[in-house]
């Protein structure tokens, strides 16, 4: 939560968008502190969504279960129809390459990149422009080869890629709750 904070903090009544400093340079990945238990969600990923969750972000309707990944193998659970026609996908990886390459990261591809720590959890917030209403992804480890990613397409800035990114750093911290952290 004190990353939400400080992601959140420093807006005024200006309308200022605070900007945080982007992580720099290669980190390692800190290690998992143990695996969260996602088997009873492996069917179905769409369960650990609630309505609830949803409309946190803005979202109406019930997400509904998609294959991705390039061979449709890694299940997605996809919200749409949320402020101005956005986006929400949940998943589930099988490994941590992304995220340890998240971590490893000197590209400057990204506007806003942060190591974060939910629920003693390691993970990574990003977003490739800071102002504009990009998208943003949340990465964090729940496992030792096991992966929760979201990531949020939004159709309205509402504050920002940095306020998308604190809504979704909220989203991710009740789904890691719901997975016993």
């Amino acid at each position: 939560m004190t990353v939400l904070l400080a992601l959140t903090a420093g807006c005024s009544d200006s309308g200022a968008t605070p900007h945080p400093p982007v992580t720099s340079g290669a980190q390692s990945m800190p290690p998992v502190p143990r695996s969260l238990d996602a088997a009873k969600y492996a069917d179905n990923l769409c369960g650990l969504l609630e309505k609830g969750d949803l409309a946190e972000l803005g979202f109406k309707g019930e997400p509904s279960l998609k294959p991705t990944g390039p061979d449709f193998s890694v299940p997605s659970c996809k919200a749409v129809g949320g402020p101005a026609d956005g986006s929400l996908d949940l998943s589930l990886k099988g490994d941590l390459e992304s995220l340890r390459a998240a971590y490893e990261d000197t590209s400057g591809k990204y506007g806003f990149r942060h190591a974060v720590e939910l629920r003693a959890f390691p993970g990574v917030v990003r977003s490739q422009a800071v102002d504009y209403p990009g998208s943003c992804d949340v990465l964090v480890a729940i496992g030792k080869q096991q992966m929760l990613a979201l990531t949020s397409l939004p159709g309205d800035s509402r504050g920002g890629a940095i306020a998308i990114c604190g809504r979704l750093l909220t989203l991710a911290e009740t789904l890691l709750r719901k997975l016993g952290a």
